[in-house]
């Protein structure tokens, strides 16, 4: 196995990579598309600077791995960026839905996403999260309302770890970033029920 991430500098990352079971090669079946690293390349160029990490790791920063890479890997990008990058849980947080608001801002997306209402983008999150993401599956339910609030729950399901506690709360304000690029107003993200193969994330926002 190539050589481990130096603890001291990316310390919630190498405990990641320890924790999933076989490292950096686990659960090959699961990739991430590529093409969500641009932004983390922008924000943060000296990310991988002054210390060593392993190829499978340098080669997804910096655009060499093609275009799926296994998300084992990167996951464990995302949480260097969260020790080297970031100060806090918060900072991180707002890094993964500003970054989010970035992406669907660009031509490829933009067209599609204001046509749709937040309503459309939660019916469709499961092909959409396919378009990023394979060997893992986002299911929502049916969205409801409560007050003048509309509300989803969605259902991720993984291979057992592929996705920490910080990752799955990543995502959650992810997910409020699509339907804010369709419109949303005033929404809000949070994390019910967490294991190793699942979580629950629900999104609300004014209709």
């Amino acid at each position: 196995m190539e050589s481990t991430l130096d603890r001291a500098i990316f310390p919630r990352a190498a405990a990641y990579v320890e924790a999933v079971g076989q490292g950096l090669e686990a659960h090959t079946v699961a990739k991430i598309n590529a093409d969500v690293f641009e932004i983390m390349r922008q924000r943060f160029p000296t990310l991988i600077d002054g210390t060593k990490v392993p190829t499978l790791v340098s080669d997804a920063f910096l655009g060499r791995a093609g275009k799926w890479v296994p998300e084992v890997v990167g996951n464990t990008l995302y949480l260097m960026c969260r020790d080297r990058g970031l100060g806090s849980d918060e900072a991180f947080f707002d890094f993964g839905y500003r970054g989010t608001l970035e992406l669907f801002d660009r031509a490829i997306y933009r067209v599609i996403m204001r046509v749709m209402s937040p309503t459309l983008v939660v019916i469709g999150a499961q092909k959409r999260w396919g378009a990023f993401h394979v060997g893992s599956e986002l299911s929502p339910g049916k969205a409801s309302r409560e007050g003048d609030r509309t509300m989803v729950r969605a259902t991720l399901r993984y291979p057992a770890r592929l996705f920490p506690r910080l990752m799955i709360d990543y995502n959650a304000h992810v997910f409020r970033a699509a339907v804010d690029s369709a419109g949303a107003k005033s929404s809000k993200a949070s994390v019910g029920n967490y294991t190793d193969t699942a979580a629950d994330i629900e999104v609300s926002w004014v209709a």
